[in-house]
């Protein structure tokens, strides 16, 4: 067992950057998936049972994002068995317009705030000083902490959290700088990461919630029957607009055929998405759908032959994940696409016996008239210096989480303001 352990630790060596700590401890950071030792990696994060975080999954990923993204992953060792493990990816934000970053019909007044000051004061004078914001989890999803923590170790990564982000910051080229740190996603349950964060003074932001229907369902129909009239009407309505579309589970084969259309698709819905960090590209839906197997479903909406929205969903557990959607907004309107697209996830998710659907943080009350109930969720940020303090005031002014209406739209069920 322990030749095991050196074994699998010289291995980590071999394509780690390493640096080490007079309580001896190692860090063994890696900047492809591919480099990571699996066994290190799955039993730290328990990647076994959560997609999300499996090196298949990241290796994707990480081989279709924006080229201002790059990613860091770190392994903790502790006697050479691996105690914790972190995910990290880095945006540039050099050369960026503010438009480019966030939606103005979102973030009206930030924006304002933004043009007024000097550009080059957040997003770096020349690709000579490049300025990042780092964010510790995955910008596209929800479902992965970024950070895990055997529970016997605890204590030793909070006592070296800072030589942590210290070493990571020390691998960045010359006159590089982090001007915000980012940590997304944490839910009520994560009782380590959000002590680990409050205890090291990062602010702490309500973020929109996810949206989660819980399925008790076995077919569709019954699901229908349960709704009050009202949001029974609009579901029927919804299909009835949308009756000429015809639904298919695509493979990775049919991606790549349609992977043109599917590029233009997505396109279309990030351009409106409130915050743009980072973008995927077609060929990542293709080897998401392939690595992954059964476990990633893609469905395609066609009109006369031609693919006019898509839909992505990962399994993971009993849990169907909605991921990315694609259409254009023409679409949208005359056939009432995004509502079908709803709907197909819970036609889906109760045909293959899923207990969940996260429908994500967006179009909340929306989701909410399908009988979606939100699971609040908090992001943790810090600003560092002085530029720090200017975008940390310009973010807890501007930045709030949307108001809503929560529908109830199953029988005898009132609706409430949140």
């Amino acid at each position: 067992m322990i030749r095991k352990l050196k074994e699998t630790f010289k291995k980590a060596l071999s394509h780690a950057v390493l640096h080490c700590s007079d309580d001896g401890l190692h860090y063994a950071y890696f900047d492809k998936a591919s480099d990571i030792p699996a066994h290190d990696w799955n039993s730290t994060f328990n990647a076994d049972h959560r997609v999300f975080n499996d090196i298949a999954y990241l290796n994707a990923i990480e081989h279709f994002v924006d080229k201002r993204m790059s990613v860091r992953y770190l392994l903790v060792y502790k006697k050479e068995r691996p105690i914790a493990a972190f995910y990290f990816q880095l945006f540039k934000l050099n050369g960026l317009l503010p438009s480019q970053l966030i939606n103005e019909t979102y973030f009206e007044q930030a924006a304002t705030f933004i043009k007024e000051m000097k550009d080059q004061y957040i997003f770096g004078k020349s690709n000579e000083d490049p300025n990042y914001i780092l964010i510790c989890g995955n910008l596209f999803n929800s479902e992965s902490t970024g950070f895990e923590v055997l529970s016997t170790e605890k204590s030793s990564i909070r006592l070296n959290w800072k030589k942590i982000y210290y070493d990571l910051e020390m691998q960045m080229e010359p006159h590089s700088e982090i001007i915000a740190h980012l940590f997304k996603d944490y839910g009520t349950s994560h009782h380590f990461q959000i002590d680990t964060l409050l205890a090291e003074r990062y602010g702490q932001f309500q973020i929109d919630p996810e949206m989660h229907l819980t399925l008790k369902w076995p077919t569709f129909e019954d699901y229908l029957a349960d709704l009050s009239t009202k949001y029974r009407t609009r579901i029927k309505s919804a299909l009835e607009k949308s009756k000429h579309i015809e639904v298919r589970y695509l493979s990775h084969e049919d991606i790549n055929q349609n992977h043109v259309s599917i590029n233009r698709l997505f396109q279309n819905v990030f351009n409106n998405a409130p915050v743009r960090l980072a973008a995927l590209h077609g060929g990542c839906f293709i080897d998401m759908r392939k690595v992954l197997a059964d476990k990633c479903i893609f469905i395609g909406f066609f009109y006369e032959q031609n693919l006019i929205g898509f839909a992505t969903g990962i399994v993971d557990g009993a849990m169907l994940n909605a991921q990315f959607v694609g259409f254009d907004t023409a679409d949208n309107k005359t056939h009432n696409l995004y509502m079908r697209i709803l709907i197909e996830y819970i036609r889906t998710g109760i045909s293959m016996g899923m207990k969940k659907i996260n429908f994500g943080r967006d179009a909340l009350e929306i989701k909410s008239t399908f009988g979606a109930m939100p699971v609040p969720l908090s992001l943790f940020y810090y600003f560092p210096g002085l530029r720090g303090k200017i975008i940390s005031g310009m973010f807890d002014k501007f930045v709030k989480p949307k108001e809503w209406i929560q529908r109830r739209p199953f029988k005898e069920k009132e609706e409430v303001n949140v």
